[in-house]
Formats: C-alpha cells, structure tokens, sequence
C-alpha cells in the first residue's frame, strides 16, 4: 500500500475539515428562521476603537451634519420639528420652499428637507444679491449657485425679497443676547424660570459647544439624577428617533427651552410643572451614545446657545 506523506496528509486533513465546516455553515443558513422586523441583525466587521467620548462626538457630529427628509404629522411646527433634529429654529424656514412666505404654518403629510445644522437660512432683503450674500457670509459664488435647494440660475438675477436663501459654510453667525426676566411671585404652581440656570448634573464636561456640536455633554456614571435647570413646563418627554435617545425639554416661559438627551430614564409626565432642581431623569446612554453622559441644550427664543455662558461657575 502506498504511503501518504505528512504534508500531503495535512493538506488532505484540513481541506476536509473547512468542507465540512463551510457545509454545516450553510446547512444552519438555510435551516435559520426568517428575521423578524424587531430581532437585531449582526454585523461583525473590523472594529475601529474610539474612546467613548471620542465615539459620542463622531455619532451626535455625523448626525449634525446630515441631511434629513422628514414627513409633517398634525400639531407640528418649525419649533417642534427644530427640536427633534437638533436644528436651530432660524434654519427651519429653508427646510420648506425658498418661496415659502411668513407666518409659515406646516401641512401634514408635507415633506421637509431637513439641511445640516452648520448651515445658515437667511432671508433675503431689498438690495442684496446673490455676489453680496456670498461675501457676506464669506462663501464662493458657486456654493450658492450649486445648491438645487435655492434654485438660482446664475449670480446677476434679482433676488426677490423676503426669499430664503441656503448658505452651507457660512462663518456669520448673530449676537446672543442674553436675558434675566424677572418673574411676578403668585402662590400658584409657577412654570416659568428667571433664567438663572443651574447645573443639571455634577460631571466631567467630556464635549463642548461649537458649531458641530451645539451643546454640552457632561459624563457621569449610569443612573445619575438629572435636574431641570429652572422652573418650567415639560413639552416634551420621551423617545427620540433622531439620535437624542430618551429625552425632556422644558419651556421655562421666558424664551428659554432646555433639553436633556440619552437618558435612561424618564421621571416626569409631558405637562408636568417641574421646579429648580427637581429629579426629571437618569444619566444614560441611549440614542447616538456609547458612554453614560447627558446632553443638554439651551435654547434662547429658538437659537442653541452655549449652555456654559448661562450656567454657574463651578
């Protein structure tokens, strides 16, 4: 009998060996139930690591930087729909129609093209043109001539006023102005703040504010009470699709509305009047996060501000 030589048998071994481990593999395929709409498909690819802080600023920037098309359902508004998509409420008019006159007052079923959050909508005025625009906000002429959403033939037309224009790039941004009403007492539950923040959370600030990233992110461990940061009203409480996660935003009645993302849970009721300090939700990391931290915004009539120009030293 003819004898098989060592590396010549190991050949034979091991191709008979991944035969029969790619055969069971396909034989489990085929054999594996069909995947439900609420069972999570795996993916195992080749694994970038980040720090989870590093992680959270590529999640929240990227979906920043997005361009959404979202479907109006009744009761909402420019702000409503502002809020759910992290936008500024004077970016949403060119979310419509560049023709689109004010007060301008959402359809349902209506089709919004939500622009990137760094981008500007600025409504023009008599006078300006499409060359003075693009040196205002210090952006080539051919960026606002290839932008389909503005729909401009060329850069010598006569820009009617009270139209919106889409500038994406722009370095002009408006004053903050900031502002300390202050309240009338009544003896009834109050649901307005005087503007006097406090921190929502003791942590490590892990994220600033900047223009890709319109708030604050502030670390600490899982389950961690957050408070609201003035008296308010809740108008929002719940589950955001857009990457918040679970989240609540106050409407302290004087121009100011805060929001509180990622949460792992939930503690107050939409409608509920909640005053300084009060629990209204735990430190999570649900949404666009892989680490416990709470984001948190501060709106000024509609404009996200830098939280910590409104919040105490610490």
């Amino acid at each position: 009998m003819r004898k098989i030589g060592f590396r010549p048998a190991c050949i034979i071994i091991i191709s008979v060996l991944f035969s029969f481990i790619v055969g069971n593999g396909y034989a489990a395929a085929d054999a594996s139930p069909s995947v439900s709409s609420t069972q999570p498909l795996h993916f195992y690819l080749p694994a970038v690591t980040f720090s989870p802080e590093a992680q959270t600023m590529l999640d929240e920037s990227a979906a920043q930087e997005r361009v959404f098309y979202y479907t109006v359902q009744p009761g909402d508004t420019l702000l409503s729909v502002a809020l759910e998509f992290g936008r500024e409420l004077s970016l949403m008019p060119c979310a419509t129609s560049p023709f689109r006159p004010e007060p301008i007052v959402l359809q349902p079923e209506e089709v919004l093209r939500i622009p990137p959050a760094s981008a500007t909508c600025h409504r023009v005025q008599a006078g300006e043109t499409v060359r003075s625009l693009a040196a205002q906000y210090h952006v080539p002429v051919t960026a606002l001539l290839a932008e389909t959403w503005n729909n401009l033939a060329s850069d010598d037309i006569s820009l009617w006023p009270g139209r919106w224009i889409l500038i994406e790039g722009g370095s002009t941004l408006p004053p903050v102005t900031v502002r300390y009403p202050t309240p009338t007492p009544t003896s009834s539950p109050w649901p307005y703040g005087d503007g006097k923040f406090i921190w929502p959370l003791h942590g490590i600030i892990t994220q600033h504010w900047s223009l890709h990233h319109r708030a604050i992110d502030i670390a600490a461990p899982l389950g961690t009470p957050i408070v609201a940061a003035d008296n308010g009203k809740v108008i929002r409480a719940g589950w955001n699709t857009q990457g918040y996660g679970w989240l609540v935003i106050i409407d302290h009645g004087n121009d100011y509305l805060t929001l509180y993302a990622h949460l792992s849970s939930i503690e107050v009721n939409l409608g509920d009047v909640v005053r300084q300090g009060q629990v209204i939700g735990l430190v999570g990391s649900t949404g666009h996060s892989t680490g416990p931290h709470l984001h948190f915004e501060i709106r000024d009539f509609g404009r996200l501000v830098d939280p910590l120009s409104l919040l105490p030293q610490r």
